[in-house]
């Protein structure tokens, strides 16, 4: 015999409610569905009325007694959600109480609680119709049996420091005042109303994990209301080892009738399963989806063997020392997958990139080898990667290299089984386990103590053994030959650095640890994310700081706890800390002795560069070191060696050292050559940067130079450098007599009246585009223009112009306004002259260009019709294809404007709201539509623009086809890329001559 259980929420119920025919198919599913149950419950999970007045639940009170009577409910079980809160009931007294509630607010008494729950007094009074009043409203378990089998449905009041407008991430939910309501039923079923992500993980101790750790320790079952989403999950808690079910709720009445809905389970104690119907409303009565899910309950758990809370604590912890609001942050707190890169046997088939996720859920990879950097993640993915297998039901154990010394697994097994699983007796059922439920990971394989045949013998006895594999070396150590054969049918896998998406999403989750952000409107959210990732994304630079999660981490916290704006030498900051945390966090260096090693490999890198040496070998360090220590305190050679590779400063590679990472050298380099800017030396060492400003290195130099001093007849050359190459090039403007502008009106006169979508997610549109960059940025070549005259010019003014840019970010403070506004003027102009120097080099050789590609195209059309390789119905057409093609040069021309334009406004573009206005100086000054163009596309992306910006730009370009085209694309962009209102962008559409697209339902 079956239980029957009915879930509702979110009824609303107002005193003029008629939901009659609702009630009536109601009655018609449950009577059908549960017609073989010998128990039936309705389980209402909060909002049963929407302002908790006693007139509403005068309504609630006859639509539940019809219910009942209808549906033969033996029992109804309910909680209160906010909206049976009468909130004309909340006073001064209460407001107080729920702004800061605490444990230590809440105190030994329940005089907080009582005065907490007084908005709920109507809804007590009507539980009171139904079920006699709980002693305690925090919290009450309801219990009943049927044939033998105990079921208690045990009710949180999570809406008793409810208030108005409430924020996800504010509610509080006292666990350890409330008496441990878990007992030996046989099923027991948590109630309450709101999901555990509108509680607060910022509290002294982390409550929304705290309430999580509590409903799954007593519960098999969680029934929940408030987001009006018809979900189910699955999940297994680590800790307990308890599958956890979890039902949220389709809101039941709603005025829009289309997303009203119910569930239904059927319960079946003696299977252990549920039956679980959902239910939503199709005209005039409630459908099913078509789908019967079965569900497995466990009620304790179903594993053997379990894991040490110790060891999976350990595994969490995060390598750096990462508080937010003086809570140290975990690693799964803000885990990111890395992409992985598959490496082909085959030279002429491309690597692809996969996201590490696959690991787990793709049988393809059952026997991996994978490597990556120093400090790329890999023992970070291997501990998470650990946790997610035993989630799925599989057995892992982790080995480091250093643990291997013997080629029997077993015997390894035996010896660190204590280590990881509870219960060293149990270490034969763990041998015995079936080969596919066991998982073996290995971190540093390079550190293994075995030679050759006996690591071979090793290899082969794990593959046989388990049948998934994953391990973990280096890519600076390459195996031997002999051990390379051994791994032939291994997928061979590098780690890469975080892509432009996965970097959002480290940043996004970095901040949803914060407690402040969840109250954060998602507008306001989404330019608190776009701001640091913009942040972060130019300490990077291009390659200069590789994208790893370590690194992105640092440097949110630094500019998290940094006391300054982005401004001033704040970058050189925090290229400063990071190198401090090496030292301090890697190499454990006292704080007291910083200064003699900041000092050392300041003056080392400087020795770099004027030698002109990437690479150095023991016999250069030494005859430094012995020279440095001449003049200066530095610890012994051997100290000394120990703490530049235990940190990462340096590294060493077969008896060849080299700086571990760019940063460090160009930020050391720098430093001391702004030390020397005003000598003759130093300006001589300007000079030679600047005349050769191609150069990779040149360039960075010279940037983080910027980030060292504030020399303003440094600033004056960077500009007169900017300008240089293209100065005696006309800038374009994008009016009519513009040559640019022949290149490409063509496609600004195409009549096809452009779409604007109101329903497209910003955030969605967000993640698409940063794809797009990653895709990019996957298919480029490292290749070297620097030796192509043609480009050189091109390289030069793009360097000149990040130069200026730093100089203007790091010192917008202290630069006077007009000497800002001329510094951005010459960003602008020098990318206008860019453009024009393209198009000037395609008008001279516009007609050959042409001509050529029409001529190989008909060439090759005939030459396939010759072979038969498809059939011509009619003679070539060349003025068809010649049309074509100049169409296709059009778009080029544009994407080459548009690229450039987007390097001005990253370039030039402050997010500072304080000096918005120089911008419009700046289009005043050049007065052109291609200045106003960048201007606007400055201000929407880093301030946003009104609908009265948009309609004057609109009617300043009317008769300007080319920049009304360019306006619509950037205003399309801006749309798609904020949280605005479904009227401002019927505004905007009708302003731009847009098709709006209504929101699909």
């Amino acid at each position: 015999m079956e239980i029957g259980l009915i879930h509702l929420t979110d009824l609303h119920l107002e005193s003029k409610t008629d939901i009659a025919n609702k009630i009536k198919s109601l009655c018609s599913v449950t009577n059908n569905e549960l017609s073989t149950a010998g128990k039936r419950y309705l389980v209402i999970s909060g909002d049963l009325v929407n302002q908790g007045k006693a007139e509403e639940y005068a309504k609630a009170k006859e639509i539940f007694q019809n219910i009942s009577e209808k549906c033969n409910i033996d029992n109804l079980i309910m909680v209160p959600g906010n909206h049976d809160c009468n909130f004309d009931l909340n006073n001064q007294i209460r407001k107080n109480i729920i702004s800061n509630i605490d444990y230590d607010t809440i105190g030994n008494d329940d005089s907080v609680i009582k005065q907490a729950t007084e908005v709920q007094k109507d809804f007590w009074d009507f539980y009171s119709e139904f079920n006699e009043k709980p002693d305690n409203y925090l919290a009450y378990k309801i219990v009943d049996s049927f044939n033998g089998i105990n079921i208690s449905f045990i009710c949180f009041n999570t809406s008793w420091m409810s208030s108005k407008n409430e924020k996800v991430g504010s509610l509080f939910f006292p666990t350890k005042i409330i008496e441990n309501l878990g007992d030996s039923t046989d099923i027991s079923i948590s109630v309450f109303h709101h999901p555990l992500n509108w509680f607060s993980p910022n509290k002294t101790t982390n409550n929304r994990n705290e309430f999580q750790a509590y409903l799954d320790r007593i519960s098999n079952l969680k029934l929940i209301g408030h987001e009006h989403e018809n979900k189910s999950i699955s999940r297994t808690d680590l800790d307990t080892n308890i599958n956890v079910l979890e039902f949220s709720g389709e809101i039941f009445n709603k005025n829009s009738d289309s997303h009203s809905g119910f569930q239904i389970f059927k319960i079946k104690p003696k299977e252990d399963k549920i039956l679980l119907k959902k239910y939503f409303w199709n005209d005039d009565l409630y459908i099913n989806d078509n789908h019967e899910r079965e569900i497995s309950i466990q009620k304790t758990s179903n594993r053997k063997l379990n894991i040490k809370k110790h060891f999976l604590d350990k595994l969490d912890d995060i390598e750096i020392p990462l508080h937010i609001e003086k809570r140290q942050i975990s690693l799964s707190q803000v885990y990111v997958y890395p992409d992985l890169e598959e490496r082909k046997e085959d030279f002429n088939e491309l690597d692809s990139y996969i996201d590490s996720r696959q690991l787990l859920e793709n049988t393809k990879f059952s026997k991996v080898i994978l490597d990556g950097d120093s400090q790329i993640g890999k023992t970070s993915l291997l501990s998470i990667l650990f946790k997610e297998f035993y989630k799925l039901g599989h057995y892992p154990f982790l080995l480091n290299g250093e643990d291997i010394n013997i080629t029997s697994i077993d015997e390894l097994i035996r010896k660190h089984f204590h280590e990881i699983y509870d219960n060293n007796s149990q270490l034969d059922r763990y041998l015995q386990i079936e080969n596919n439920k066991k998982v073996i990971l290995i971190d540093d394989f390079y550190r293994n103590k075995l030679n050759g045949e006996r690591l071979k013998q090793f290899i082969e006895e794990i593959s046989n053994k388990y049948a998934k594999i994953i391990i973990v070396t280096d890519s600076s150590v390459e195996l031997s030959a002999e051990v390379q054969s051994v791994f032939n049918d291994y997928d061979k896998l590098t780690i890469k650095p975080l892509g432009y998406i996965k970097t959002d999403e480290l940043i996004t989750n970095y901040f949803e640890c914060k407690s402040d952000f969840s109250t954060l409107g998602e507008q306001a959210k989404l330019s608190k994310i776009k701001s640091s990732f913009n942040q972060v994304r130019s300490l990077l630079g291009d390659k200069i700081l590789p994208s790893y999660p370590v690194f992105i981490l640092s440097l949110l916290r630094t500019l998290d706890e940094a006391t300054f704006s982005l401004n001033e030498t704040s970058y050189g900051y925090c290229y400063e800390s990071l190198l401090y945390f090496a030292f301090k966090s890697k190499a454990k260096l006292e704080e007291n002795q910083l200064s003699y090693y900041l000092s050392f490999i300041e003056q080392l890198a400087f020795d770099l560069f004027k030698t002109n040496r990437t690479f150095f070998d023991d016999t250069y360090l030494c005859y430094f070191y012995e020279e440095y220590k001449k003049n200066h305190f530095i610890d012994d050679f051997c100290t000394l060696e120990k703490i530049l590779l235990d940190s990462y400063v340096l590294k060493k590679y077969d008896n060849t050292y080299q700086f571990g990472y760019k940063y460090i050298y160009y930020f050391l380099a720098a430093k001391h050559i702004a030390g020397l800017i005003n000598t003759e030396e130093g300006k001589k060492i300007i000079k030679g940067l600047f005349d050769k400003l191609y150069l990779e290195e040149n360039a960075n130099i010279l940037v983080f130079v910027t980030h060292h001093t504030k020399d303003n007849d440094f600033i004056e050359k960077s500009v007169i450098k900017a300008m240089e190459p293209f100065e005696c090039i006309e800038p374009i403007t994008l009016k009519k007599d513009c040559k640019y502008y022949s290149l490409i009106s063509g496609l600004a006169e195409d009549i096809k009246k452009e779409i604007l979508k109101a329903d497209i997610s910003p955030s969605k549109k967000r993640k698409e585009d940063l794809g797009e960059v990653d895709n990019n940025y996957q298919k480029l070549n490292d290749n070297d223009f620097t030796e192509n005259d043609v480009v050189r010019p091109y390289i030069t003014a793009f360097k000149a112009i990040d130069i200026v840019s730093q100089i203007i970010k790091n010192r917008v403070g202290y630069l006077k306004k007009d000497d800002l506004v001329t510094y951005i003027n010459e960003i602008y102009l020098t990318g206008f002259r860019m453009i024009g120097a393209i198009g000037e080099t395609y008008n001279n050789a516009k007609d050959e260009i042409l001509n050529d590609l029409v001529n190989s195209i008909i060439d090759d059309i005939e030459k396939r019709a010759k072979n038969r390789e498809y059939l011509m119905a009619e003679p070539i057409d060349r003025s068809v294809i010649e049309k074509k093609v100049y169409r296709f040069f059009e778009i080029i021309n544009l994407q080459i404007c548009l690229s450039i334009f987007s390097k001005l406004v990253e370039s030039a573009g402050i997010d500072d709201c304080k000096v918005r206005e120089i911008y419009s100086k700046v289009a005043n000054n050049i007065n052109t539509p291609a200045a106003q163009l960048v201007t606007f596309s400055i201000r929407s992306y880093y301030y946003g623009v009104s609908v009265k910006e948009i309609k004057d730009h609109a009617e300043k370009f009317y008769n300007n086809p080319v920049a009304l085209k360019i306006l619509k694309a950037r205003v399309i962009s801006y749309v798609y890329n904020n949280h605005l209102a479904y009227k401002t962008k019927q505004q905007i559409s009708e302003i731009l001559g847009l098709q709006l697209r209504p929101i699909q339902r």
